[in-house]
């Protein structure tokens, strides 16, 4: 690879003239000879101040537990997690697995590898109870269901519920896990990009990263308006996106601060971090 300019003395002056009024995207190319992902710009989804944003984060895990989980921030007993879970639907692409911090949005713990159905549930479990029942939003789509069945056995207790329209009984209704359809993606992708400029998202894991340079969008059928330029991955995307879903940024100051209940013994002021909502205790089989 190497640029036209280095050789422009030896071609005419109208010539290199020429070039440089072409359209940016094109000179870089043809001109400059930068032939990379960026290539994909005019197509992607991520602007790459975003990108550039999020990766200022990324960082080397601090530890591998038994179950092959990268742990890139240790859990605590005062914060709330949340995990997305995105099950391979092919032989080539990785079932995936991210946590989050809700309060800070850091990017704590990650997985990913080539594992059926089963055995995938057994690594959500693994890092749902190290980081204190984090609530799992699971996509549903193809091998999804297997997934969810062999979570039956485990009688996991934080699943993200949604409400789906029954066509049949013409009712809403509420069912387990996230799908995702034409309509649903752009809402999750959407929420995620807002995210990335509110600079919430921190993302430690620089393979996700990449995914981001390389998630386009596409009027292939089975991609669902966007998903990984051809020859790609964006398996690592989807499942941060889903670990994302639903959260909003905290804003620090004196609104954090509680007043307490007239009842409380000693009126103590609490910061919000230590009054996160509880686990629910119902079966989750009901839904």
């Amino acid at each position: 690879q190497s640029s036209t300019l280095d050789n422009a003395q030896n071609l005419p002056d109208d010539y290199v003239k020429s070039l440089m009024s072409k359209p940016e995207s094109w000179k870089r190319q043809f001109v400059y000879g930068i032939w990379d992902t960026s290539l994909l710009s005019d197509k992607a989804v991520f602007p790459i101040e975003y990108i550039q944003q999020a990766s200022e984060s990324v960082k080397t895990h601090l530890r591998t537990t038994i179950d092959g989980i990268q742990i890139y921030e240790e859990p605590n007993s005062v914060s709330q997690y949340q995990i997305g879970a995105d099950p391979s639907e092919g032989i080539d692409d990785p079932s995936v697995i991210k946590c989050v911090n809700c309060f800070t949005g850091n990017e704590t713990a990650s997985w990913a590898g080539r594992i059926p159905p089963d055995t995938f549930a057994e690594k959500i479990v693994a890092m749902g109870k190290l980081y204190n029942n984090a609530k799992l939003v699971l996509e549903m789509n193809g091998i999804g269901l297997a997934t969810l069945t062999r979570l039956k056995d485990y009688n996991y207790p934080n699943i993200y519920v949604r409400e789906e329209f029954d066509k049949i009984a013409k009712v809403m209704t509420q069912k387990l896990g996230w799908r995702t359809t034409p309509a649903t993606k752009p809402l999750l992708i959407g929420h995620f990009q807002k995210l990335l400029g509110d600079n919430f998202v921190k993302i430690s894991d620089e393979q996700t990263i990449q995914e981001m340079k390389t998630f386009v969008y596409s009027d292939e059928v089975h991609k669902k308006g966007m998903g990984a330029e051809s020859g790609f991955h964006d398996d690592r995307v989807i499942a941060i996106a889903l670990a994302y879903w639903q959260l909003e940024p905290q804003k620090r100051g004196e609104n954090l601060i509680i007043q307490p209940k007239e009842d409380r013994p000693q009126k103590e002021l609490l910061h919000l971090e230590e009054i996160f909502a509880q686990q629910q205790d119902e079966d989750w089989r009901q839904f």
